[in-house]
């Protein structure tokens, strides 16, 4: 999307550039930005001919950043390819978790104590 998203060789014509913000924006999408490593991509490293390259990103809608507000895109160091991947952490706070339905079971009236630790547990109840 940017120029100063590539580090050597020659760079992208400005059209190119522009027709791909253009289409991001006319997609109503937003970069998400990320974390870690600032280029994705990378060629002949350690020459004179060394290319890297931000070629990865993530793209949201508005709706979709509402309902993960918390979300962050990591680029990871750990590839030995010339991609660096991507990792989308949706962040912890997203998550709600299952209720635990309460189960009874019909053999648990046979029990000495039920119907007193029932009792007791009814009129404890704070309505």
């Amino acid at each position: 999307m940017f120029n100063n998203e590539k580090r050597g060789g020659r760079n992208y014509p400005q059209t190119l550039l522009q027709g791909f913000s253009d289409t991001v924006a006319n997609c109503v999408l937003i970069d998400l930005g990320y974390e870690g490593e600032c280029f994705t991509w990378e060629r002949c490293r350690g020459t004179d001919l060394w290319i890297q390259e931000r070629l990865d990103r993530g793209l949201a809608t508005r709706y979709w950043m509402n309902l993960f507000p918390n979300a962050v895109v990591m680029v990871l160091d750990v590839s030995t390819s010339e991609h660096l991947p991507l990792f989308l952490d949706l962040g912890k706070k997203v998550y709600v978790p299952k209720v635990k339905h309460f189960r009874f079971e019909n053999v648990r009236i046979r029990e000495k104590d039920c119907f007193d630790v029932i009792n007791n547990c009814w009129m404890d109840m704070d309505y």
